[in-house]
């Protein structure tokens, strides 16, 4: 969960001190795009920051694994992935958000059972 939040959580899809994001990319597009820039693609990037926002690290880990590879130097890569400077405010969206849901559950007079 976020940090003082009774709503925003996620799960990464493993956590051992710090979260890890797994992808077996449909599109192997997506897979090379991580092979040849060493990075996490951009349809990946909001997850994971999440992720590693919602876990409390400081990075996290991301591993992007295409079985159709035949090269095993490229089948599978692992990244290490720092906290960038968009997490701040993605913090700042998510607690609003949050004030402004439980604030129009209050205008409706409804009680929320968390």
């Amino acid at each position: 969960h976020l940090a003082g939040s009774l709503l925003i959580g996620g799960t990464p899809d493993w956590y051992c001190g710090f979260p890890l994001e797994v992808k077996v990319p449909y599109n192997p597009a997506n897979h090379y795009y991580t092979v040849e820039k060493n990075e996490v693609p951009p349809i990946y990037r909001p997850q994971t920051q999440g992720h590693i926002l919602l876990c409390g690290s400081d990075g996290g880990k991301f591993l992007s694994f295409n079985p159709r590879s035949e090269n095993p130097k490229t089948r599978r890569v692992i990244l290490d992935v720092v906290r960038d400077g968009k997490v701040a405010e993605l913090e700042s969206r998510l607690k609003h958000f949050e004030e402004t849901f439980f604030e129009r559950l209050r205008l409706l007079e409804i009680e929320p059972r968390l």
